[in-house]
This record gives structure tokens, C-alpha cells and sequence, in this order.
């Protein structure tokens, strides 16, 4: 059993965004614990999304699976999220998955930077050292696949590329990707602004997280992309 749901954090965050956020996320885990623990024939796995958001702002600190909670809406949000879960007794594997920012076609994060770099504004945001923590769609589909059939797979699991970047490095390899030249950055107060004018949250792009997949690799998870430039050659 997968459960995916949970309004986007691609929105500015009101206090009723924040809401819908939390709520939708958390009452919906619940309801999932609920009806689990009252079947009789329960499934083997119940697998829970969740998000790296769940460090807060690492900084360029390494953070894996063992790492605490940090602060913040974001990881207030995934903590309350990972809590529900646990809320109810069941024999049932249960498994937390904190997914990092999914690059694939057609949507999401990567179709918003391709638009901009394609429109010569490819440049860093803010410092650009801020690190982003990645993962290309077709492992993360794997990976999700892989901690239903892998048995010893309990618990939270860092759904992301082994190769973190920063946000300067990922802009400029998309940049070589879509053959744009160098772009100037972008200082952090426009981009809280033009994020905003884009109905979204500037700290989606501001916060570092440097987030490491340690149970995938310690279990010796094939990923396919395992380099932000393979995974660029793939999707652009």
C-alpha cells in the first residue's frame, strides 16, 4: 500500500496554505493507520511519502536517516507527517519515504528551471551554495518499487540521488544541457519576489538541504541516475 497524497508546497505558504499542507497530509495518513489496523488481512507494506524537508535548513551540513528533525514549517510539517504514521499499532512493515526534489518530464521543479534557462535567466539563486538534494523520477519510481519487495527496508528512507549539488552546479549543468552561456545570479530578495509573483515559495529554492540515500545505498540500491549530468542527458 503506497500513499502519495498531500496538497503541493508549490504555492505561497498563507497561513490557510500552511493548513492545507499539514492537514491534507496528516489527516490523510491517519485515516490510511486507521483502516489498516482494523483489517483483517492487512498488506505487507505500507509505504508513506514524506519529504526531506524534514532536516529543515541543513546548511552544508551532510544529513541521512539517522539526522534529527530540523526547523521550520517544511520539517515541522514532514515530523507531524512521519508521527502519523506511528499513531497506530499494526503489524504491517511500515515505511517512511523522504523524497527530494523529483526531476522528470513534463512538470514540476525541472519544466520551471528549463523555462528560465531557456530564457537566458539560468543563473544561481541567491548564493547558489545552497545545496539541492535530487532524484531522477524513474528511481524514484524504482525506489518505491524496490522498498515494497525488499522486506528489511523499515522505517524512513532518503529518496534521493547520492550526489547532491549545489544550486550554483545545477544551474550551470542545466545551462549546458539546454546550451545557454553564463547567467548572472539572482539575489535572494528577487528571488523571494519573482517567486512570489509566481505564485510560490522563494524558500523552496533558497533552503540548502544536503541529504544523503544511506539505507538505499547500504542495501546496494541500483540507481540509474546517479549523476545530476546523466540524469540531465536523460530528461532535457
Amino acid at each position: 500500500m503506497i500513499n502519495l497524497s498531500g496538497a503541493s508546497i508549490n504555492q505561497v505558504w498563507s497561513d490557510a496554505a500552511k493548513k492545507e499542507i499539514l492537514l491534507s497530509r496528516v489527516e490523510t495518513t491517519r485515516a490510511i493507520g486507521a483502516a489498516l489496523a482494523e483489517c483483517d488481512r492487512p498488506p505487507g507494506v505500507w509505504i508513506n511519502s514524506s519529504a526531506i524537508g524534514f532536516y529543515g535548513d541543513t546548511g552544508s551540513f551532510e544529513v541521512s536517516e539517522a539526522s534529527p528533525p530540523g526547523e521550520g514549517f517544511l520539517a515541522e510539517t514532514c515530523a507531524a507527517w512521519e508521527a502519523a504514521v506511528d499513531e497506530f499499532d499494526s503489524a504491517v512493515r511500515k515505511v517512511k519515504m523522504r523524497t527530494g526534489v523529483v526531476l522528470g518530464r513534463g512538470g514540476g521543479a525541472l519544466e520551471q528551471l528549463l523555462r528560465l534557462t531557456r530564457l537566458f535567466l539560468g543563473g544561481a539563486a541567491g548564493s547558489g551554495r545552497q545545496f539541492v538534494s535530487w532524484i531522477h523520477l524513474r528511481d524514484l519510481v524504482s525506489m518505491f518499487s524496490w522498498a515494497a519487495t525488499e522486506e528489511e527496508i523499515i522505517g524512513p528512507v532518503n529518496a534521493v540521488s547520492p550526489n547532491p549539488v549545489t544550486n550554483s552546479v545545477f544551474m550551470r549543468e542545466l545551462r549546458s544541457a539546454v546550451h545557454r552561456p553564463w547567467s548572472p545570479p539572482a539575489p535572494a530578495a528577487l528571488v523571494k519576489l519573482g517567486a512570489r509573483l509566481a505564485g510560490t515559495e522563494g524558500d523552496l529554492v533558497l533552503l540548502s538541504q544536503r541529504v544523503f540515500p544511506q539505507i538505499a545505498e547500504a542495501h546496494d540500491f541500483p540507481f540509474a541516475y546517479p549523476t545530476l549530468r546523466e540524469a540531465l542527458a536523460n530528461l532535457v
